[in-house]
């Protein structure tokens, strides 16, 4: 047997070896070699270490592990999915330029009009011309009950056509303002119909008159959820609001 001797000069002389083959040459085998006798009193053999031992040994361990990859971030969620007080902040910001998208989700949601409501009236001086008028849309959609109290104030946004300087030129239409339109529009019927079949007293005009004179702002498109009652309401001779009717569908270009 190999004296413990032998194995503590051997390691000794791999580490002291352990140096990188020079940039021309190859891989060149480690020799160690001890005088120190065995037990038996003969020479020690010399002990050659290939390369590639030495390198496993002595180079530096890497730590291993399974690699844990990064969650993927979660899709923005849409404005429907948004809470109604963190749209009102995102429509209040000082930097805000997108408030037609936000005015249409927020028109949909009558349960939090307590809260809406307050924001669409400020609203009513923005600078923008289309964004007033959406705005005092919204109302009427929020709160038809309450049409003779906004239908008017939809009215002044209509006919006050001014828009600052920095926004370009006057817009009158969009895809968000029909959306607005027809959430308002939904809301009027329901409230004619109710009132409609409750028959109110002659002489009257009642929340239908002021529905009426709301309707009239609104295009054919947007409209057209309301033509049929509308007309119906025109061929009633003794209904209060049967002129108010009329005048709507001559708008539409569906009176008889």
């Amino acid at each position: 047997m190999r004296s413990t001797a032998l194995c503590l000069a051997a390691v000794a002389a791999l580490v002291g070896c352990n140096k990188g083959p020079g940039p021309e040459s190859g891989p060149v085998p480690v020799t160690s070699t001890t005088v120190t006798p065995d037990r038996t009193g003969g020479s020690v053999d010399t002990i050659t270490i290939p390369p590639r031992v030495v390198s496993a040994i002595t180079a530096p361990s890497k730590e291993s592990g399974t690699a844990v990859s990064r969650p993927s971030p979660e899709p923005p969620k849409s404005l429907a999915d948004r809470p109604t007080d963190e749209l009102l902040t995102e429509l209040e910001k000082a930097d805000q330029k997108e408030h037609m998208p936000l005015i249409v989700e927020l028109a949909s949601r009558p349960k939090d009009k307590a809260k809406i409501l307050p924001a669409m009236m400020k609203l009513q001086v923005d600078g923008r011309y289309i964004v007033r008028v959406a705005a005092a849309t919204a109302r009427l959609a929020l709160d038809p009950e309450k049409a003779a109290e906004y239908a008017p104030a939809l009215g002044s946004a209509l006919r006050f056509k001014h828009q600052n300087a920095e926004f370009g030129p006057i817009v009158e239409d969009s895809p968000e303002l029909r959306k607005v339109q027809k959430v308002a529009v939904d809301g009027l019927v329901k409230v004619m119909e109710r009132e409609l079949k409750n028959e109110p007293p002659k002489g009257q005009l009642g929340v239908t008159g002021a529905a009426l004179g709301a309707l009239q702002n609104f295009p054919l498109e947007a409209g057209k959820a309301a033509v049929a009652l509308v007309a119906k309401i025109a061929a009633q001779l003794a209904n209060p609001n049967r002129v108010a009717a009329l005048d709507v569908l001559k708008k539409w270009g569906s009176a008889n």
